[in-house]
């Protein structure tokens, strides 16, 4: 009893610190690691078996061989093609849903609806609809195909090996389809004819400085001869922490320099063109000798050339700069690129943007030279959502990348290789066909995530262990005080999607997972109904935007607050849950 008090307590502080985000979740999961040893309830190959766990193994391939689907281009021209079919709002989110549910049943979650935000938010500009209309079911949608196949989503792959540990027979890659086509094909006939009227309708502007509102922010100032700048190079300049000054670019003999370089000097009579808050103007022109152009309104083909462009671009899911300011990152003079407003959940933030700390969702709009923005934005980890056209040209060997991802899921779904063997041959073959880099393959595996799972498998170890899963499957019977399995499935699927509503669904489901096997034995039942519901319910996350970084991605870029998503998502939530518990048990009989 002692060992499945200390093991609850290290789950409830897991908890505690995932939902309130004081420590990084990744972080948290070697926290969890560390102390399982030291507490003396695993031993150390038990505490670091997670880290060659066949499932983290998995999840890391088939990353790998996700991104090199990407850079083949075939994602982007199915995507274009399914959506210029789509000439109405509810004919362009039902295709829009088909496409992304069948696409994210093969490739990760995040990847796809990373692949069709930029394009949603074409389309929607194009067909004057609001974005708001179409990106929560852009990430639904996602959401929904990671039921389709094994590989869809890690609670999946999660499920399955904790079956085969067990000595369950594991899932297999199509088992989990025939309820995934159900689901998915419930979902978008929700999200189609239901969803939509739940979904508020922010009308973006049409220009980029109407949606960030920085017009007032635009203003040109000429050095006058009695300026202290003159002859001063800009990183030089101090006009004191209470004034935010962005020079974008210097006017000399009626050439317009954008992007100034820190090195550049200042001399009498050059026209700034600057980005600073009102209330700050009379203070800056009186002290730094600055006289204000009358009559100006820089407007955005001020701030843009041939070279040097305006773009937006959303803040990804573990971007380098999630959680730091401008200033700590040193912005502008490490990357040569400059943030001239933030917006976050659709409302623009202006003032004091070098201490705002960004968070994964929010919105940049950047300045910078078009070759610089192409090379930075995926290094930082950010998203461009600029009005470009996409490009219907495959980048790299379509064929020679299908035909290496599909052999891997042939491979897998027949037996002949475990499905970690197979997607790990795939990834190899990938990097030695030249689909994909070297320095691809790394950038392509979400670290944190793997390093989540490497540390909180151990837990799920640990919970069946030290009897703390049965103990808790046993808590649940008595407060349901019934043993009718419908019942009890039930409760099982509202509970994990209460929880997945604030922590990461693999969290969730090597917690769930055991429980879930325990309750079955307790009543007697097979375990594959209950594992089966444990993966769907885990993968089904639309109660917040938090519950999923495909819900994050959208967040900005959509206008959405909090409760759209728990609005919208809630019925839905409701009616999955329904399918599972009368369906599931009909696939896999009790």
């Amino acid at each position: 009893m002692p060992e499945i008090g200390l093991t609850l307590g290290l789950l409830l502080v897991a908890l505690l610190l995932f939902v309130t985000e004081w420590i990084r979740y990744d972080v948290v999961a070697l926290l969890v690691l560390v102390s399982l040893n030291l507490s003396g309830i695993l031993t150390l190959e038990e505490t670091f078996s997670g880290f060659s766990n066949p499932a983290v193994i998995t999840v890391a391939a088939v990353l790998v061989m996700s991104q090199a689907v990407q850079n083949s281009g075939v994602v982007q021209i199915v995507g274009v093609k399914m959506i210029e079919w789509g000439k109405t709002p509810v004919r362009l989110t039902l295709i829009l849903m088909l496409a992304v549910g069948a696409i994210s049943g093969f490739i990760n979650d995040i990847g796809t609806a990373a692949l069709f935000l930029p394009l949603v938010m074409m389309v929607a500009r194009r067909m004057d609809l609001p974005p708001s209309k179409l990106l929560i079911p852009l990430s639904y949608g996602c959401l929904l195909g990671g039921t389709l196949t094994l590989i869809g989503t890690p609670p999946n792959i999660l499920v399955s090996l904790i079956m085969a540990e067990r000595g369950i027979e594991p899932f297999k890659m199509f088992d989990f389809t025939p309820i995934g086509i159900i689901i998915v094909i419930a979902g978008i006939l929700y999200m189609t004819f239901l969803g939509q009227r739940l979904l508020p309708q922010r009308r973006g502007e049409s220009s980029l400085m109407d949606r960030f509102k920085i017009q007032d922010y635009l203003t040109e100032l000429v050095i006058t001869p009695k300026s202290p700048l003159a002859g001063k190079r800009l990183d030089e300049i101090d006009v004191g922490p209470e004034i935010e000054l962005n020079i974008l670019g210097i006017i000399r003999d009626k050439k317009k320099m954008l992007i100034p370089l820190p090195q550049e000097q200042l001399k009498e009579g050059d026209l700034l063109l600057v980005e600073v808050h009102p209330q700050d103007l009379a203070r800056l022109s009186s002290q730094a000798g600055l006289e204000i152009v009358p009559d100006v309104e820089p407007g955005e083909a001020d701030i843009s050339s041939e070279d040097i462009e305006v773009v937006e671009a959303a803040v990804m899911p573990d971007s380098r700069l999630a959680g730091r300011s401008l200033k700590q990152i040193r912005f502008r003079r490490r990357y040569e690129l400059t943030v001239m407003a933030i917006s976050r959940q659709g409302e623009p933030v202006l003032k004091r943007l070098a201490q705002v700390r960004l968070r994964e969702g929010d919105v940049l709009l950047i300045q910078g030279d078009r070759q610089r923005i192409d090379t930075t934005l995926p290094e930082i980890g950010c998203l461009p959502l600029a009005d470009r056209e996409i490009s219907l040209k495959a980048a790299v060997h379509p064929f020679r990348v299908l035909g290496i991802f599909l052999g891997a899921i042939l491979l897998a779904s027949t037996g002949h290789l475990h499905v970690s063997m197979a997607f790990t041959l795939g990834a190899f073959l990938m990097v030695l066909t030249r689909c994909i880099t070297a320095r691809e393959l790394y950038t392509a595996i979400e670290w944190p995530i793997i390093i989540l799972m490497a540390g909180m498998i151990p837990l799920g170890t640990a919970m069946v262990t030290t009897g703390t899963a049965t103990w808790v499957a046993n808590s649940l019977i008595e407060l349901i005080g019934s043993t009718n399995p419908y019942l009890i499935l039930g409760l099982l699927y509202l509970l994990i999607s209460a929880l997945t509503s604030v922590l990461n669904n693999p969290t969730v489901t090597v917690v769930m997972a055991p429980i879930a096997i325990d309750l079955a034995a307790n009543l007697g039942l097979s375990p594959l109904p209950f594992l089966m519901l444990t993966a769907v319910a885990a993968s089904c996350a639309f109660l917040s935007p938090v519950a999923h970084k495909a819900n994050i991605l959208v967040w900005g870029p959509g206008g959405y607050k909090f409760t759209d998503y728990t609005r919208v998502g809630l019925p839905l939530t409701l009616l999955i849950g329904l399918i599972c518990v009368l369906v599931i048990p009909m696939l896999w009989p009790f």
